[in-house]
């Protein structure tokens, strides 16, 4: 009874998992498609998907262009912050003594 339930929980899982994936025909010579209408059309070896694949597809494509265009443009302004920052002598030299003081009153008080 045992090999029967785990057979029929793996062709379930097989199948469900098959109608998940997008549809997509992978035609690897030249082809000619009829439409419904009688249209005849010559397509050239490649990959071909259905509407809404497709349409994912170029929602993502879309979105990571947009996203690395908007983190290109942050780097380049962060870039040029950094560039023209450079710390005084007054902040070097205030950071050295602040932080000798600290550590002096510390020390002395344990």
């Amino acid at each position: 009874m045992r090999p029967r339930v785990i057979l029929a929980a793996l062709i379930i899982v097989a199948t469900s998992r098959a109608a998940a994936d997008p549809v997509h025909l992978h035609m690897r010579t030249p082809s000619t498609v009829t439409t419904e209408g009688g249209t005849t059309r010559q397509l050239p070896p490649g990959y071909f998907l259905d509407e809404e694949s497709y349409s994912k597809l170029d929602t993502e494509v879309r979105r990571l262009q947009e996203q690395e265009t908007r983190l290109g443009a942050e780097n380049r302004s962060l870039r040029g912050t950094l560039s023209s920052w450079q710390p005084g002598w007054l902040v070097v030299v205030g950071a050295v003594v602040g932080g000798a003081a600290l550590g002096f009153y510390v020390h002395s008080k344990l």
